[in-house]
């Protein structure tokens, strides 16, 4: 790779007998046109071109050369003729034209062998038709070879209608996002053998049933940040899908039944939408759901059986909300789990058996709600969780027994004395004999003079020595002798 006078860099790779490789780094070129011309019948395997200081407005016939990946940056190209791949289609695999000018999609008939094609940051208007007209590249009958077309961030508009794509029965990954297309009419996308497709950043209002029917392949399907206000039933009909992104949307309401289909489903994100509430079993068959996004919503509450089928959760997203109260067995179901994310909702108490089935879990987020009072055995056993926020509350304590016991033998990887990291500062805390449990820990590293002289910052000291964490200090209110005083600075236990 180097620079050359009309002020881009080149990349080539030429192989002669054998496979040798030949190094061409130094070589300088002061036109494209010779550039390209020294190529000419010579064994380039790839060439790599970024930035013309001179506009290559048109890119003419190539010359021939058994160039299997052909990538021309930032060089302005406008538009393409129709001749341009002639000598190279038959050995040509890979093809990048981005970040040009260019604004018709360009002729594709002579590239027969052609696997990946990315037309990225370009100016295209709309894509080719199944018809027979040269001008829109694609002929009558044509059926190209192609696997994975990259089309993001153009001016494609409109809607994707049933001949789009015709051509292109090969296709396996299909990336449209950053245009401005507003729709996907029935029969659009008859790609059987489509395994992504990315259509984040666009303009689509609605997604009709059958929709993506014709894609019976598809494992990822991402449709972030659209203006989506509708999903009707049976859209996603693939049992192979994987992956669906529907965050950033205005979807405020979602069938029974809209994922039944998808019983592959592993990662489901509906954050940044407007719903309110969700269908008690609109997550039924989904089994292998892992991951689950349901934050920056409008959400105030969740029905009791809403988990019931999806045992397999690790991760649920469910803050920005506006959940007021939680059924005691709304989580019952997910012994899996190992983080859960609920701040910023308007809980006032999580009750008991919230979370007594789980067995994993790590990670609890109920900061900046109104929790009032942790119930009895509502958490899991205080050897399972790493860490518990639960900051920015209306708690006048947190008790022992708030936490589950240990009823069955098990090879812990964590537990008290293993960092365990409590966060309960900005709650209005009576310190009396229900904290000793939090304050016993500190009052241990004092005892046996551990104790580092660190100010407000002992809490790390505690840390190293006894594996629990209290780091953002929180202070007592009641009674008076406490008053205004850091619980982690007591060192001893409050009677």
């Amino acid at each position: 790779m180097f620079s050359f006078v009309f002020g881009g860099t080149v990349l080539i790779n030429i192989f002669g007998p054998n496979m040798c490789q030949f190094d061409t780094s130094r070589t300088w070129f002061e036109k494209f046109d010779d550039l390209i011309n020294d190529c000419r019948d010579q064994p380039v395997r790839e060439l790599w071109l970024d930035g013309c200081r001179t506009r290559l407005t048109r890119l003419e016939k190539l010359p021939n050369m058994p160039v299997e990946k052909l990538t021309i940056y930032h060089c302005r190209i406008e538009e393409i003729a129709d001749d341009a791949f002639e000598n190279i289609g038959d050995t040509l695999v890979e093809l990048d034209l981005s970040n040009n000018l260019i604004t018709q999609f360009p002729n594709l008939t002579y590239l027969t062998k052609l696997k990946k094609l990315t037309l990225r940051d370009n100016k295209i208007l709309s894509l080719p038709y199944f018809f027979n007209d040269k001008h829109n590249g694609i002929g009558d009958g044509v059926e190209l070879s192609i696997e994975d077309l990259d089309l993001e961030y153009n001016e494609i508009a409109g809607e994707l209608t049933k001949s789009t794509f015709g051509w292109l029965k090969n296709l396996k990954s299909l990336n449209l996002r950053k245009n401005h297309i507003t729709g996907i009419l029935p029969d659009a996308l008859v790609l059987p053998n489509l395994t992504e497709l990315y259509l984040d950043n666009n303009n689509i209002t609605k997604l009709s049933s059958r929709v993506f029917a014709s894609c019976p392949s598809l494992l990822k399907l991402s449709l972030t940040n659209n203006q989506i206000s509708e999903v009707y039933s049976g859209v996603f009909l693939s049992s192979d899908l994987f992956e669906l992104r529907l965050d950033y949307n205005n979807i405020t309401k979602l069938p029974n039944g809209v994922f039944d289909a998808s019983t592959s489903l592993y990662f489901l994100s509906l954050s940044n939408n407007g719903l309110t509430e969700l269908p008690p079993h609109v997550f039924a068959n989904l089994h292998n759901l892992t991951i689950l996004n349901l934050d920056s919503n409008k959400l105030y509450t969740l029905s009791a059986d809403l988990f019931t089928e999806t045992p397999k959760i690790t991760h649920l997203e469910l803050s920005y909300n506006q959940i007021s109260n939680l059924p005691a067995e709304v989580f019952s179901s997910l012994k899996k789990l190992q983080k859960l994310i609920m701040y910023f909702n308007n809980l006032t108490e999580l009750p008991s058996g919230l979370l007594s089935n789980s067995e994993e879990t790590e990670a609890l987020y109920f900061h900046h709600n109104q929790i009032e009072n942790v119930a009895e055995n509502a958490l899991p056993p205080l050897e399972y969780v790493a860490t518990l926020c639960l900051s920015h509350n209306n708690l006048t304590t947190l008790r022992r027994s708030s936490f589950r016991k240990i009823t069955k033998p098990k090879d812990y990887t964590r537990s008290i004395g293993s960092y365990f990291t409590i966060h309960l500062a900005d709650n209005p805390l009576v310190c009396n004999d229900n904290l000793n449990w939090i304050v016993e820990p500190y009052s241990k590293v004092y005892e046996n003079d551990f104790m580092e002289h660190d100010g407000p910052y002992t809490g790390w000291r505690v840390q190293r020595e006894m594996g629990f964490r209290l780091p953002d200090n929180p202070i007592c209110v009641a009674p008076e002798k406490y008053a205004n005083q850091s619980v982690i600075m007591l060192t001893s236990q409050f009677k």
